[in-house]
């Protein structure tokens, strides 16, 4: 019984691979009996939800990512595109406020630095005394300061 059940996972494996998709990679993983497709099915199916999670290209879907699959190959890249997407998002409209909330929001994000250099050039922008002096009032903590 269980070389016929190493079989079975063997041709549903050939089948798999012939038409990849998230779902078929789920079903497999649901039904499998034999160790050695295991990582195989596990590591193609973290591959094929972090491209759906390149499609969609948000901060959410890449956090949902790197929260469900730790030990994806891909971790550290969604890791990364996490951080970049939640800086763009919460920066998009290039005020100072959100530039302000961001650094409030995520300190240890490696994007600070842009978003404290940016609160400084924004509120120095018109290179009078009076604005560098509110700057150096007002962010106290800004390492520029």
């Amino acid at each position: 019984i269980a070389a016929q059940a190493t079989m079975v996972d063997s041709l549903f494996y050939v089948m798999v691979l012939s038409q990849p998709s998230k779902d078929l990679w789920i079903e497999f993983l649901e039904n499998l009996d034999d160790e050695y497709y295991l990582q195989l099915a596990i590591d193609k199916r973290n591959s094929l939800l972090f491209e759906e999670a390149q499609s969609i290209d948000s901060a959410a879907v890449y956090l949902e990512f790197t929260e469900n699959y730790p030990d994806a190959k891909d971790f550290v890249k969604a890791k990364k595109l996490y951080e970049t997407r939640v800086f763009e998002e919460k920066t998009g409209n290039k005020s100072i406020k959100s530039y302000q909330d961001f650094i409030s929001e995520y300190p240890k994000s490696p994007y600070r630095p842009q978003a404290e250099q940016a609160v400084y050039k924004l509120s120095t922008d018109s290179g009078s005394v009076e604005d560098y002096a509110s700057f150096i009032r007002q962010n106290t903590r800004n390492p520029i300061v």
